[in-house]
Parts: C-alpha cells; structure tokens; sequence
C-alpha cells in the first residue's frame, strides 16, 4: 500500500496534469476560433471556468 505522501505527490502531479491539458484545450479552443474570425463564446469561458474551479474543489477535499 502506498504511503499517504506518496499519494498526495501522485493526485497532485495527476491534478497539475488535467490543468494543464485544460489550459491547452482552451487555447486550441481560442486559436481554432481566432483561425475562423469567430471569438470565444460566453459559454465557451463558464465551461472554462467551471471545469476549472470543479477540479481545484475536487483536488482541495480529497486532502482533507
């Protein structure tokens, strides 16, 4: 069984990993619309937004 602190280093390096995937999706998101003339929705940053806030809540109670 892994040690308590070898579990915190492995969902933070996972929790620093789908933000950053986040952050890259996003951006393909901007360029993609930037490419097309269209400029991000309202919507497109509220999904942003709130996927982002759900996985540092999500990271923040799983270290209580």
């Amino acid at each position: 069984m892994k040690s308590s602190k070898k579990v915190a280093k492995l969902a933070t390096r996972c929790r620093d990993q789908l933000c950053r995937q986040c952050d890259e999706l996003v951006e393909e998101t901007r360029i993609t619309r930037l490419e097309a003339a269209v400029p991000p929705t309202e919507e497109d940053v509220d999904i942003a937004t709130t996927f982002s806030e759900e996985v540092g809540r999500d990271w923040i109670g799983s270290r209580r």
